[in-house]
């Protein structure tokens, strides 16, 4: 232990420490065990100039005596080593305490080393932190990042760093979200040396904002700072009142009319456009699972706190029966930061019902004239008709025909056909018209029959026969004579006149 204090007391005063190598670590949950009895607070690798050896030093608390440090090689033929080494530990300047390890470096194939160091008093294990081989970069470290307020529409910090170099970028992290690339500017900052770096946002409330260096090869480790800003000057709520529907119970594909009453409640002097979502829901929940149905333009302030909209909204064709809700949803694009986020949703429910099938009726097409001329003692059969039906198809053998012919006998008469879909609607009913005719090829007075009943027939014994193509038996009425005088029915004369 001596001798490593003195061999690292040695290298301190010959500057050797400012030859570093790559460590690739954050210092998070993804890197570090969870274990709150072992934590690494800082990790230098030191390479030794002339020697094929690394020591490693790192600061950390939750130790006793000494620590595992597990070695693993990685070569350029894709093959790997492994060695242990138990390391004791010392008390640091800090009043922490650190530990040196040593690992052979020689070899050609070597790409880089991977370490981890294990408690050896209750098994806890760090993440595999990586070593570079490459020498080309010095190892970035930050440390006491300061936010710096502007008026310019960004957000600067200050932080000090050691090992700069031209080519690092900075990266950061707002409140824990994914790491951005930061607009990087090295100036002096209050004489105080430190670099300065700009995100190129404003933050406009209560963050959490952690900055890391990269430069062409390493990656530094990660300090962050709370950023406290003042409130802003408006405050906003949205919520909603008297929501209405006008159907209690649809099917799929039917329309909905549907209102609500956005209602604000800030002190915005500004005019303030919230979007209304209407949403079709399995429950009263709002979530990315729902279907949105329609939106609406909101517009509030603080003199005009209150805005009714409403929408016909169409239910969709695919929608399984059920018992839904109608969600109106306030501010749904998430535009406005609101006092309170919980009022924003309201429902009314409704019932989907089965969707009904549509079931067309049969049709009958006859085969043949639809009006058919006979005359008595003409034979007949009748030629029938046919049945398409849109969702049975074929449906002849389910057509019913009523009615007859008497063809020796004149008269009218009508076919009929029905027929009735396995879903039991009826075709309209289609008749045929048959007309039995008397035979008019003989006039009535060469007929052989009595046409007009007075016991005498045809010509010459019928005298209503004038004859053979005479086709009216009927006898003529036999009128007397009729005169007529001639002059005046009375004549006055005086004697002696002609």
């Amino acid at each position: 232990m001596n001798w490593s204090k003195s061999f690292l007391g040695k290298l301190s005063k010959l500057g050797i420490f400012s030859v570093f190598l790559s460590v690739l670590l954050i210092f998070n949950s993804d890197f570090v065990s969870a274990s709150e009895s072992l934590f690494i607070t800082k990790v230098s690798p030191i390479s030794i100039p002339n020697s094929p050896r690394i020591i490693l030093t790192f600061e950390g608390m939750g130790f006793k005596n000494n620590v595992k440090v597990h070695w693993r090689t990685e070569h350029s033929d894709g093959s790997e080593d492994s060695k242990t080494l138990t390391s004791p530990l010392y008390p640091s300047s800090s009043g922490k305490k650190m530990t040196t390890s040593y690992i052979n470096t020689t070899g050609d194939s070597t790409i880089a080393w991977y370490f981890q160091i294990e408690n050896p008093s209750n098994g806890d294990k760090t993440a595999w932190f990586k070593v570079h081989k490459k020498y080309s970069e010095p190892v970035p470290n930050i440390e006491n990042v300061l936010f710096v307020p502007k008026n310019d529409g960004k957000s600067w910090f200050a932080f000090k760093e050691d090992n700069f170099s031209n080519n690092d970028e900075v990266y950061y992290s707002i409140n824990d979200s994914s790491w951005r690339k930061a607009y990087f500017k090295s100036i002096n900052y209050n004489d105080s040396g430190s670099s300065f770096v700009a995100l190129n946002r404003t933050i406009n409330k209560n963050s959490k904002v952690c900055l890391k260096v990269k430069n062409r090869i390493y990656e530094s480790n990660v300090e962050c700072v709370d950023v406290f800003v003042e409130e802003e000057k408006d405050k906003n709520d949205f919520y909603l009142e008297s929501t209405y529907k006008n159907k209690d119970k649809l099917k799929p594909g039917e329309r909905l009319r549907v209102s609500v009453d956005v209602e604000y409640k800030g002190n915005s002097s500004k005019i303030l456009y919230p979007d209304l979502g209407y949403y079709l829901s399995a429950d009263k929940y709002w979530s990315n699972n729902d279907k949105m149905l329609d939106d609406d333009g909101s517009s509030l302030y603080v003199d005009d706190t209150e805005d009714g909209e409403s929408a016909t909204l169409t239910i969709p064709s695919n929608t399984k029966p059920g018992n839904y809700y109608i969600l109106f949803v306030a501010d749904y694009k998430k535009e406005y930061d609101e006092t309170n986020e919980n009022n924003n949703v309201e429902y009314e429910r409704i019932t989907i019902e089965e969707k009904e099938v549509p079931n067309h009726k049969p049709v009958i097409t006859l085969r043949g004239q639809s009006v058919v001329n006979l005359t008595v003692g003409d034979s007949y059969s009748d030629a029938g008709a046919t049945c398409e039906d849109q969702e049975d198809g074929n449906c002849n053998s389910s057509i019913n025909t009523s009615g007859y012919v008497n063809t020796n006998t004149a008269n009218t008469y009508y076919i009929k056909y029905n027929a009735t879909d396995s879903n039991g609607a009826h075709a309209t009913e289609v008749k045929r018209k048959v007309i039995v005719n008397l035979d008019n090829s003989k006039k009535q007075c060469n007929d052989g029959k009595d046409n007009d009943g007075d016991g005498k027939t045809d010509y010459p014994d019928d005298p209503g026969c004038s004859s053979l193509n005479d086709d009216d038996e009927y006898n003529a009425p036999n009128h007397k004579p009729v005169i007529t005088l001639r002059g005046q029915s009375v004549v006055n004369l005086t004697v002696g006149d002609s």
